[in-house]
C-alpha cells in the first residue's frame, strides 16, 4: 500500500503531444528567473536528454519564521510533458517537517506544472503541493488541467526546450 501526503508550498513564486519519461528526446522542466529570495526558498530543475537521461533536482524550504518548519529536497528521476503541461518527480534525498515526524519515510515525490507561455492574461502555474510518497517515484503521471493550480507570481515555468 502506498501513502501518499502533501506537502504545502509557502512561497509562490512567480514562480509537444504526448511523451513519456521513458521516451528519448530533449526535456526541459524547470523555474528560471526567480528573485534570489524565492529561489533560496523554492527551486526546480529538471532535463531528460536525447539520449534518455534524466538529471535534476527539486527544493523548497519554509521561511525561518514559519510555525513549523519544513525541508524537502529531491532528484529528479521522471518527467512527463503533455503539451504545456508536465510532471516531475524522483527520490526524495532529505525531508524534514516538524508536523510530520514520520517525514524521512517518504521517499518519493511528484510536482506539478503548467507553462502558459504565449497564453496573455494566463499566469503560469504550479501544483499546491509537493507530493511525497512511500517508495521513490520511477513514473511520471499525466498532467491534468487541474494538476496545477497556483499562479506563478516571481518567474517563469519552462515546459519544453524555449
Amino acid at each position: 500500500m502506498h501513502r501518499a501526503l502533501a506537502i504545502p508550498l509557502l512561497l509562490v513564486m512567480g514562480l509537444g503531444c504526448c511523451d513519456g519519461p521513458t521516451l528519448a528526446g530533449p526535456k526541459t522542466v524547470e523555474l528560471r528567473g526567480a528573485r534570489d529570495q524565492t529561489s533560496a526558498f523554492f527551486s526546480y530543475t529538471a532535463h531528460q536528454s536525447a539520449t534518455g537521461e534524466i538529471t535534476g533536482r527539486i527544493y523548497s524550504r519554509s521561511a525561518p519564521d514559519y510555525a513549523s518548519p519544513f525541508v524537502i529536497e529531491g532528484r529528479v528521476t521522471c518527467i512527463r510533458v503533455v503539451g504545456h503541461r508536465a510532471s516531475i518527480g524522483g527520490e526524495v534525498v532529505r525531508h524534514s517537517n516538524e508536523d510530520i515526524p514520520d517525514a524521512p519515510q517518504y521517499h518519493g515525490w511528484i510536482y506539478y506544472v503548467e507553462d502558459n507561455h504565449g497564453r496573455p492574461g494566463i499566469r503560469d502555474k504550479g501544483s499546491k503541493y509537493i507530493w511525497v510518497f512511500d517508495a521513490p517515484t520511477t513514473e511520471c503521471p499525466n498532467p491534468q488541467a487541474d494538476s496545477a493550480t497556483v499562479d506563478v507570481t516571481d518567474g517563469d515555468v519552462v515546459v519544453g526546450n524555449r
